[in-house]
């Protein structure tokens, strides 16, 4: 088994095109869940009101350590 911080790499590295790969680590296992959940809004994108409007109600219920956004396309 590969240690966390491994995978904490990993997840940084993979989780930068837009929040797709992000969503779909948290759905791998419940271990990979938890070590990618700081990564999982590390890039977003997002596309109309609709979308905007969601991805603010979402970050207000973020805890902060968990809302780290470095890349926002809008």
């Amino acid at each position: 088994q590969c240690p966390p911080e491994i995978w904490s790499i990993i997840c940084r590295l993979a989780c930068l095109d837009g929040g797709f790969t992000g969503r779909s680590l948290s759905l791998v296992s419940r271990y990979i869940h938890h070590v990618s959940k700081p990564f999982k809004f590390q890039s977003v994108a997002v596309v109309g009101f609709k979308q905007m409007d969601g991805f603010a109600s979402i970050l207000e219920t973020t805890p902060p350590e968990l809302k780290n956004v470095q890349y926002l396309f809008m």
